[in-house]
């Protein structure tokens, strides 16, 4: 039985995305599972009678500033969701809010141990080797603050990939290989902090082999990524606004069956213009559907193998659903506030997951600092 606090009055596309996630989730989730969704009573509304209802009567929203805004917003959605897994009342905290919000409302009261310096998010990208993952981190959990000295940096790089290591055993049972994002492999470059992390990496007992570059990310060759948040946010939304790209070119060159019988049609046409001798005819209508035919016949020739399906798939941030905020005690999950409907569902999931293996993340963590 898990129990799952929602925030959900902070997406950026309503509450109606999130409920419908939820519900869908509800159908696949053990039935002792239990939603709490926590929001205003134009959620209760929604919510079907399968799902637990908190009432909050305030929203932290995605222009709100948590270092200033949100102590003064107690009553808040984020704050109240927090609040039901710091007191026992859930068992883990899924928000598609404000990061910044949800990374503060999670870590007050709420650390795993006072030497860890900043909290991660951590999240799974696919690899072009088939059901294998690498994991990125930090993703925007906290980033370090340079005016505190090389020092300082250099430990927070170190503590994540402490917890990236934890995280990777835990969910796939394996040993992780560790790779530092960095602008090359040679050891001469990229800033102070990420070379003075690469020299204690290399002397701890974790598996690192070095720096890697961006367009090692999806390789399968490595698979701990460690950066700062600043640097691990960018890079994310960069992954998937090139995955969303590409599939939608690739909607664009599949037609769907309409085109097929018009792409048909065309072609008698031209038997028609031949029949008739019609040579000024035939010429105009190659010219119109010649670049279709390609098109049509290429496609069409596609799909029996799979081929845009399997992209799809492979490439589909919204099957991931979110991204885990290791070093804190009690567990946190953290999606993305334009969220769909299937991306909600997949989070849910992945937040059962990660509670069920958070204690296992947490020794680990911990079992690493010890060394």
């Amino acid at each position: 039985m898990v129990k799952i606090a929602i925030d959900a009055m902070g997406a950026e596309k309503g509450l109606e995305i999130i409920v419908n996630g939820a519900k869908k989730a509800l159908e696949h989730l053990d039935k002792s599972d239990e939603l709490i969704l926590v929001g205003n009573y134009n959620l209760k509304k929604l919510i079907s009678d399968e799902m637990n209802f908190v009432f909050a009567p305030d929203v932290f929203s995605m222009n709100d500033n948590p270092i200033t805004e949100l102590r003064k917003k107690k009553k808040s959605s984020i704050m109240i969701a927090a609040n039901l897994v710091k007191n026992g009342n859930a068992d883990i905290l899924f928000s598609p809010g404000n990061t910044g919000a949800s990374v503060v409302a999670s870590v007050l009261k709420n650390r795993l141990d006072e030497r860890f310096k900043n909290y991660p998010l951590a999240t799974t990208i696919p690899t072009i080797i088939k059901n294998k993952y690498t994991i990125l981190l930090d993703v925007g959990g906290s980033y370090p603050d340079v005016q505190k000295g090389l020092e300082y940096n250099t430990q927070v790089l170190f503590d994540f990939a402490i917890a990236g290591n934890a995280f990777y055993k835990s969910l796939f049972n394996n040993k992780p290989k560790i790779g530092l994002l960095n602008v090359g492999e040679e050891s001469y470059k990229g800033p102070s902090e990420i070379k003075e992390c690469a020299k204690a990496l290399k002397n701890s007992n974790l598996n690192y082999i070095g720096f890697v570059e961006g367009n090692d990310i999806m390789t399968g060759d490595v698979d701990v990524i460690v950066c700062n948040g600043y640097t691990g946010n960018i890079t994310l939304k960069a992954i998937e606004g090139t995955a969303s790209t590409i599939k939608n070119v690739l909607k664009e060159g599949v037609p769907d069956i309409r085109d097929f019988n018009k792409t048909i049609e065309s072609i008698k046409t031209n038997f028609d213009f031949i029949r008739d001798n019609n040579i000024k005819g035939l010429i105009e209508n190659l010219k119109k559907i010649d670049v279709k035919i390609n098109k049509t016949i290429g496609s069409y020739l596609a799909i029996p193998w799979g081929v845009f399906k399997s992209l799809k798939n492979r490439l589909n941030y919204e099957k991931y659903g979110g991204a885990y905020l290791l070093g804190i005690e009690k567990p946190t999950v953290i999606g993305h506030g334009a969220s769909s409907e299937k991306a909600i569902e997949s989070a849910i999931y992945f937040t059962k997951n990660c509670y069920n293996l958070s204690k296992e993340i947490n020794d680990n963590i911990l079992k690493q600092l010890n060394n």
